[in-house]
């Protein structure tokens, strides 16, 4: 998958009309995101993005217990937890449209429903969900030679759809849906690209 590229002017209006707009459509998510990829080799984008989705979902849960040991002061978490989750939708999209699958054919039917309500539950779900996803892929390497036969299809079908099933529980009980996520993330990613900071460490650039 090459880099796309998007008119600086065209950008411009994506993200004044998104700073006005309360949600976003899968499908315009991860068509806008495929214009923020930096990453320039193919044959290894599918670890690479596997890699990331491993290392955002960290820093998610870095944030999360933060929260739960040392409260907030102010209402800024929220932005900082929604835009965490921003990041691991921007990995676990591309390794997514990676393996060939759209977000259309992934995601909850329903954007509201909750799988569980307890915390404990939250968190083991989507932590073993992202595992389970991170050891399909791994497997599809080791044992299927990185063929994709329609049992691989499959199998990584299931994975990527639960993972972003308990990654939308998560969020939502946080009251942050996973069109939250998304709508943040082209909007903090959107913004990077019109001032060519894509490149770089740390949120704050």
């Amino acid at each position: 998958m090459k880099p796309q590229t998007i008119p600086e002017k065209e950008l411009k209006n994506i993200i004044e009309d998104l700073e006005e707009a309360d949600s976003i459509s899968p499908q315009a998510y991860e068509s806008i995101i495929a214009n923020f990829d930096v990453y320039p080799f193919d044959d290894y984008q599918k670890m690479y993005y596997t890699i990331g989705y491993n290392g955002e979902y960290d820093e998610l849960l870095e944030k999360i217990y933060d929260l739960e040991y040392y409260p907030p002061k102010d209402s800024a978490w929220w932005l900082d937890l929604a835009n965490e989750g921003g990041d691991v939708c921007w990995y676990a999209t591309r390794v997514s449209n990676a393996f060939g699958f759209s977000l259309k054919s992934l995601l909850p039917i329903d954007p509201t429903n909750r799988t569980t309500t307890k915390f404990n539950e939250v968190m083991k779900r989507v932590h073993r969900s992202k595992s389970k996803l991170t050891e399909s892929i791994k497997k599809f390497f080791r044992d299927g030679k990185g063929e994709m036969t329609p049992e691989w299809e499959a199998r990584l079908r299931i994975s990527l759809s639960s993972f972003f099933i308990e990654l939308q529980n998560l969020g939502l009980f946080y009251e942050i849906s996973l069109s939250d996520m998304m709508r943040f993330n082209v909007l903090k990613l959107g913004r990077r690209k019109l001032e060519n900071k894509l490149h770089g460490d740390g949120d704050k650039r």
